[in-house]
This record gives structure tokens, C-alpha cells and sequence, in this order.
């Protein structure tokens, strides 16, 4: 089949016509600088995927699973979410560096396999263990306890750094101390998460002096009523525990307890002040991520 042919004037105004519509599909200029990501699309890639479905520390650097995998049970956990800066994760590498002074047996929690950086986070919870049909239920339960506790987005200072044993002295983790915010935000969230808790029968977390009654209910103590009454700058929510000295971010962990020499070095380190800003509450349920904003 021939081409088809056209006159001269037909072709200039072919030309024309793709000039046209090239200058209209032409984008803006490029500013250099992606548009941030909302903040959940972190969410949806919050966890990795499952490798296995039987306990094999092999694959996870000698850790074994705290919650062994059963059909029909969820690991649950409550916690606050921090991605440091590029210069707040410079500062932090540089830390674990110097604690672990080169030593393989110190993991850190900085970056994945892949050298990505990886969120770090402050616990609100134990390591939960909801049943399928309770999923819901916990869901809206903590949302409303965290709503009712009026918490407005606050700021948190790191103060400290060292190491502490997880519940059952099978791994230790380097951390940084948060300290207690002015208008109390981390014990007025930990007592919202503590009474969700409890609602459908979980152990609580970080719970101070305190002893059980016949029903299971925390009975804190006049002496940890008054210390927390007298910390207390804004007196909001005094009557609850205070955990204050509990709070921290992990850095790194180790499944052996660290030797003298390391504990020595991390006593002569000094950092630059580090802080996070949070607005919500990350509420994590087998692999599903949720956030549960705070008051504005």
C-alpha cells in the first residue's frame, strides 16, 4: 500500500499541530526536590517479609522468636514511631560505632540489610498476643483510651544512653533515655495503652511498685502516687503511674550481656542533644500498621 502524500501546506500544518500539542505535554520545571511521601505509606511497607513460619534463629542473627508463630494468634505491640534526620542518623551511627568498638556481636538498629535506614521506636506496650476475634475490639479500645488521655502532639529529649536487658535476659539492647516531657505525655499514653490492656486481659507494661488485686487490677502505691503527684510540673493526670525512667529508643542489641570494657567506654561518651517530634500512635497488629492520632 502506497504512503499517503501531502502538499506542502498540509505538511506545515501537520507540524504545527505536533508542535502544538508537544508544548502543551511538556511538564513544569523540574524543582529538584520530590514531594515528601504521606505519612501512611510508611505504614504500609512497616514490616518485612516473613522468611519462615517456624522459629529458626538462624536467619535472624541468633534471636528467637518471643512470640512462636500459631494460625490464629496476633503479635500485637503499641508504640511511637521515630525516623531520624540524615544528621540525627549520622550522630547515632556514630555512637553505636564507638560503643560497639568494631565488635560483630553488636547489631544495630540503624539500617536494614540493605542499608536503609529503619524507623526506631518507643514501646507503649508489651509484646501483645491477640486472638482473631479480638482484633477489632483492641483496635477501637486503645483508640478511644489514647483520644480520652488529650495528649497534643509533643516533643521528646534523649538525655541518656545504656544498656538494658529485654524481659527475659536473652538479648541486651544499647538505648537512648527519653526524658519526661513537660506536660507528661509518655506516662498519660503508657496508662491509656496499660488500661487497654486490661480490658482484654494483656500484661501491662512498666508498671511501678505495684501488686496485683483478686481481679487483676494494678494497685499502685501511696509512695509511687506521691513521687509521680510531685513530678507532676503541670499537675495533668497525676494519679497515674509514673514510668518515667522506662522510656527509650533502641539503638543496637547483643545476645550476650555486655563485658565490663564496653559498659566503661559507654560511660565516657558524649553526644549532641537529640530530640523527636510524634503526633500519633503506632498500633501494629500481625502485620498491619494503624495510626492513632492525638488531640490538635
Amino acid at each position: 500500500m502506497p504512503l499517503v502524500n501531502y502538499s506542502s501546506s498540509e505538511d506545515e500544518a501537520v507540524n504545527q499541530n505536533k508542535a502544538t500539542s508537544l508544548k502543551r505535554k511538556r511538564p513544569a520545571a523540574y524543582s529538584g526536590e520530590l514531594p515528601p511521601l504521606p505519612a501512611s505509606f510508611h505504614d504500609l511497607y512497616a514490616t518485612n517479609a516473613r522468611v519462615a513460619t517456624t522459629d529458626d534463629p538462624n536467619l535472624h542473627g541468633g534471636r528467637k522468636r518471643h512470640i512462636p508463630h500459631i494460625e490464629g494468634n496476633w503479635p500485637t505491640h503499641v508504640y511511637l514511631e521515630w525516623r531520624p534526620s540524615s544528621a540525627e542518623l549520622k550522630i547515632l551511627t556514630e555512637l553505636v560505632s564507638a560503643t560497639g568498638n568494631g565488635s560483630d556481636q553488636i547489631h544495630s538498629l540503624l539500617q536494614s540489610d540493605l542499608s536503609t535506614p529503619l524507623p526506631l521506636h518507643i514501646s507503649l506496650s508489651r509484646s501483645l498476643v491477640l486472638h482473631t476475634h479480638q482484633r477489632e475490639q483492641f483496635q477501637d479500645v486503645i483508640a478511644t483510651k489514647i483520644r480520652s488521655s488529650a495528649v497534643r502532639p509533643f516533643k521528646i529529649d534523649f538525655n541518656s544512653l545504656a544498656w538494658y536487658p529485654n524481659h527475659d535476659n536473652t538479648r541486651w539492647f544499647l538505648s537512648l533515655s527519653a526524658a519526661r516531657p513537660k506536660q507528661n505525655e509518655l506516662n498519660r499514653l503508657l496508662d491509656a495503652c496499660n488500661r487497654s490492656a486490661k480490658q482484654l486481659q494483656q500484661p501491662t507494661l512498666y508498671l511501678p511498685e505495684n501488686i496485683e488485686d483478686s481481679a487483676g487490677q494494678a494497685k499502685v502505691t501511696k509512695k509511687a502516687q506521691a513521687e509521680a503527684t510531685l513530678k507532676d510540673e503541670a499537675n495533668i493526670n497525676s494519679n497515674i503511674p509514673d514510668c518515667s525512667d522506662s522510656f527509650h529508643v533502641s539503638l543496637a542489641w547483643s545476645l550476650s550481656q555486655p563485658s565490663e570494657y564496653v559498659v566503661s567506654d559507654l560511660r565516657k561518651l558524649t553526644f549532641e542533644q537529640l530530640s523527636a517530634f510524634f503526633d500519633g500512635v503506632k498500633v501494629k497488629i500481625g502485620n498491619t500498621v494503624s495510626t492513632v492520632t492525638v488531640s490538635t
